[in-house]
């Protein structure tokens, strides 16, 4: 990473690159830097599929972020003006204290104004991102009932189960499965097997969620305003 000094302001560049200015970027928005800090959690980090490595964003305020296990929505609206930031970017700006800033971005590369002085420029991702909204919608149908504190507190004991944990959901128990299993009681209106990671993410970006749940094989829904967490089922072995 470099700091260029141009007149009375100051440009961090990504991956040494030249940084691009105002007058060759051809569109704008305004960008919630809080939620993309919360979105980046669920960027896939295996650079499997090099898009979702990145981070959608719209015009609207839309942010969206998926591995293709989990999926995180700030829906604002659907836009055909969006961009996918390169996952450097976004750890650059997960940095900041702004809440908010301006993304000014040209076909390959975006520029983030965080104030008069200080931008910050970095490549966008090329590619068709999925259709994540039409996922979600499929599953936002039925809403059931889901103790979070209860949940919380009873996962705390499961993380003793140690290595790659495992949790299985019935309507009378948890069971936590890893090195070693534990089972406790837990009221539940619904049957599910998921990976303890991934709903515990869910859970830290939501207050109070309603829960979407169709069948155990179905992805479980947290929907919370404008934000919606998708987790997607594991099968049994």
């Amino acid at each position: 990473n470099n700091l260029l000094k141009v007149g009375k302001s100051t440009i961090k560049t990504i991956e040494v690159q030249t940084p691009t200015f105002d007058t060759e970027y051809t569109s704008e928005f305004e960008l919630d830097l809080n939620i993309l800090k919360e979105a980046t959690k669920f960027a896939d980090k295996r650079n499997l599929k090099p898009i979702l490595t990145g981070v959608y964003v719209n015009d609207l305020g839309t942010i969206i972020a998926t591995d293709s296990f989990k999926v995180y929505q700030y829906d604002k609206g659907e836009s055909n003006k969006y961009v996918v930031l390169a996952p450097e970017l976004v750890n650059e700006l997960i940095k900041i204290s702004n809440e908010k800033c301006v993304l000014k971005f040209n076909q390959t590369s975006a520029q983030v104004i965080l104030n008069d002085e200080t931008k910050i420029t970095g490549r966008l991702l090329a590619g068709q991102y999925p259709n994540v909204n039409a996922l979600v919608k499929q599953h936002q149908t039925n809403n059931i009932d889901f103790d979070k504190e209860e949940f919380l507190k009873h996962s705390e004991i499961g993380k003793l189960c140690n290595g790659d944990i495992t949790i299985e959901i019935t309507k009378n128990e948890l069971t936590f499965k890893g090195d070693n299993e534990y089972t406790c009681e837990f009221k539940s209106s619904f049957n599910t097997y998921l990976n303890l990671e991934y709903i515990l993410l869910a859970l830290n970006v939501t207050n109070k969620p309603t829960l979407y749940y169709n069948n155990e094989i179905k992805p479980l829904l947290f929907v919370e305003d404008n934000k919606k967490v998708l987790i997607m089922c594991m099968r049994k072995n």
